[in-house]
């Protein structure tokens, strides 16, 4: 499969800022799967810190100022890490942050309703390069690569519904309920699915103990242990991404060509790339995208 790599720059959402130190932003994008304004990813760099940080897809019809749950997450994140010491450590960080998210829902008389109903809670994930330390702080399923090492953290419960939604489209394929094109105006796979997905959020920085929780920021406490820390150390180059990526390469191209390859093969991410959500008619993909390439002197 081939397409104009070059228009795709033409929709990229991100402008670099003035001042991001001794790091050199090879590459960047970030485009979101409907418009800008809808987009739920987002990219923070400065001398001090990168990220991509993700905010999960709504699974209620909540909004505040027009904005879903995961659009004022991810701001929320973003101004959070802005603020944050140079030379902080992970754990300080996470808990900044999380406070932060916190303290918005204080502000805004939220915090009864979100402590009760984990499904409204603004959430994100994030992948963070702190240069101070030099390591790479992964929380939820943001991705990075580093040489050899490729860390996407995906969660179980994730291919677990994905699957479940896979089989259920392919069943109603099978009884001619639905077509494959028919399916990016209705999926009734992701309908199967949804009253789980709201039910999910109960394993979101769940203090009991299980093989299914995870972390993510909720403005509610992240347990240490479940963040990925990963030293970066001598390494000249490495690439952070949102799971808006099939898979990660170490060129924006080369990442692009995958997606849209899974594109055309399986717009309805359910065979080559069994995802929770497809490609919906009139959207740029299946979900947002953000994608930097930082190379280190």
């Amino acid at each position: 499969m081939s397409f104009d790599f070059s228009k795709i720059q033409l929709f990229n959402e991100y402008t670099l800022p003035a001042d991001c130190g001794d790091m050199q932003i090879k590459e960047y994008f970030l485009c979101g799967k409907k418009s800008a304004k809808t987009n739920e990813d987002g990219i923070f760099l400065s001398k001090n810190f990168a990220a991509i940080v993700d905010g999960a897809t709504a699974k209620s019809k909540f909004t505040l100022n027009g904005k879903s749950t995961g659009k004022l997450a991810m701001e929320l994140v973003i101004k959070a890490i802005s603020k944050l010491p140079e030379d902080i450590c992970m754990s300080d960080a996470i808990a900044n942050i999380s406070a932060a998210i916190y303290s918005f829902y204080k502000e805004n008389n939220l915090l009864a309703d979100l402590k009760n109903k984990p499904n409204l809670r603004f959430t994100a994930s994030a992948v963070i390069y702190s240069r101070a330390l030099n390591e790479i702080w992964q929380i939820g399923d943001c991705r990075f690569l580093v040489g050899s090492t490729y860390s996407t953290n995906e969660k179980e419960i994730d291919e677990i519904m994905a699957k479940a939604r896979a089989a259920f489209n392919e069943t109603a394929i099978i009884n001619g309920e639905i077509t494959l094109e028919s399916l990016k105006d209705h999926d009734p796979g992701r309908d199967f699915i949804m009253p789980f997905l709201t039910r999910q959020a109960l394993l979101q920085n769940c203090p009991y103990k299980n093989q299914f929780s995870f972390a993510v920021f909720d403005g509610f406490t992240i347990d240490p242990k479940k963040v990925i820390v990963f030293p970066v150390g001598k390494a000249k180059e490495f690439v952070l991404s949102s799971d808006g990526y099939p898979q990660t390469f170490n060129t924006l191209e080369k990442s692009e060509q995958y997606l849209h390859a899974i594109m055309q093969k399986d717009p309805n991410c359910i065979r080559e790339y069994k995802c929770t959500k497809g490609l919906k008619k009139g959207n740029r993909s299946f979900d947002d995208r953000a994608y930097l390439k930082i190379i280190l002197p």
